[in-house]
């Protein structure tokens, strides 16, 4: 099975019951679009949440740059 770690599910954006028929106006867009994104956060909480994700991840990229930076490549 593929896919990549989101922290989606341990982070509880899947509380709630997803009803299909919110997405799927968007996935009916998104299969017209001439270049789709390689992927597409659904839903406005969802979204949020994966920005404070990725703000929180560069955070501690950050804290640790320096040790990061001390081999070559």
């Amino acid at each position: 099975m593929g896919g990549y770690a989101t922290g989606l599910f341990p982070a509880g954006t899947t509380a709630t019951t997803p009803d299909p028929a919110t997405a799927a106006p968007v996935i009916m867009e998104l299969a017209g679009i001439p270049d789709p994104p390689q992927r597409l956060i659904v839903g406005s909480r969802s979204f949020d949440a994966v920005l404070e994700m990725d703000r929180a991840r560069a955070e501690q990229y950050r804290a640790s740059e320096s040790l990061s930076r001390t081999a070559p490549g």
